[in-house]
């Protein structure tokens, strides 16, 4: 992966953390919390994740957001792997798909918020 990918990466995991804290309350439901605290008590650098400014989380979350009408499962799988920390194995039993399908909806989601992104922000600038 590239290095802006591997950034855009944290800004995902950076978001995530974000909108686990509140994240302007953006009504993001606490569907799979539980599995989030019983990962993080068995990954204590969960944590260790970069954090965002509000300005940063919400680019990156309108990014996310955007993909709710094309890309549905994408974004669910956004939602549990960067929001929740769910694992790919209870990603995919929750989204009736194989650990591969997530997996690649992973790459992919970090692809498509690595060309939005930029749109995004040059929109805010403005």
């Amino acid at each position: 992966m590239s290095d802006y990918l591997n950034h855009v990466q944290d800004l995902l995991k950076g978001w995530g953390k974000w909108a686990r804290r509140g994240g302007l309350n953006l009504g993001y439901q606490p569907t799979f919390l539980s599995l989030s605290r019983a990962r993080r008590q068995l990954n204590p650098n969960l944590e260790m994740i970069m954090d965002l400014n509000d300005d940063d989380a919400l680019a990156v979350d309108a990014c996310v957001s955007e993909m709710i009408l094309q890309h549905p499962r994408q974004h669910e799988v956004a939602i549990h792997t960067y929001r929740y920390n769910v694992a790919a194995m209870v990603s995919a039993k929750a989204l009736s798909c194989s650990k591969s399908t997530i997996l690649n909806d992973r790459r992919f989601i970090i692809e498509y918020v690595g060309e939005l992104l930029p749109k995004i922000k040059e929109k805010t600038k403005n």
